[in-house]
């Protein structure tokens, strides 16, 4: 046994290992209530939080919302962030941007946060991968065409990975699992 303590990431690695496991081998996505409206023929696979919703901005500007909901006084996200950042000289760097909770359906993440919701479908974030994240953590990367790289990064980011992965790809994808997680994870039987 190991004398690390298990903690929330640990706990999303696992999870998502087994869904991807449990998915491979014909089980279905998860269907539960929706915590936010869903369009006609929308299935909601699952509400995770938190997460920290991160893009890779320069500081200091207002941009045009991409998730449409967030938008802060000193950075916010948008699809005019390379032309200001060429014109300004402004540094990139990951900036988190604001706190939500997001429900992954059939068509579109959805994430919610400050009372206000915004969706991107699938078809317009772009790849998704798992990477490290703001906190040091794992997180959801995507990019929407004309937009800055964005993250969504938390203890569950891997098993929102696996769930969106499946709805896009049609089969889940295999989980980066750190090893040494893995081998823990293992020996004290949780896998």
């Amino acid at each position: 046994m190991s004398s690390e303590a298990w903690n929330a990431f640990d706990e999303g690695y696992v999870s998502a290992h087994r869904w991807a496991d449990a998915l491979a081998g014909g089980a279905a996505l998860p269907v539960e209530a929706s915590p936010v409206q869903l369009e006609p023929g929308e299935v909601a696979h699952a509400h995770l939080a938190p997460f920290t919703f991160a893009a890779y901005i320069a500081a200091g500007f207002q941009y045009q919302p991409i998730f449409g909901i967030f938008v802060t006084g000193e950075v916010a996200i948008g699809r005019r962030t390379a032309p200001r950042t060429q014109t300004t000289g402004g540094t990139l760097r990951w900036h988190g941007i604001a706190t939500a909770d997001v429900t992954v359906t059939n068509r579109r993440l959805i994430a919610s946060g400050g009372g206000k919701t915004g969706a991107l479908g699938y078809d317009e974030t772009g790849p998704l991968q798992l990477a490290p994240g703001l906190d040091g953590g794992p997180a959801v990367e995507f990019q929407p065409a004309g937009s800055p790289a964005l993250q969504l990064t938390g203890p569950w980011a891997p098993l929102l990975y696996v769930f969106a992965r499946t709805v896009v790809d049609g089969r889940p994808p295999v989980v980066p699992i750190p090893p040494a997680l893995l081998a823990r994870a293992r020996a004290e039987g949780r896998l």
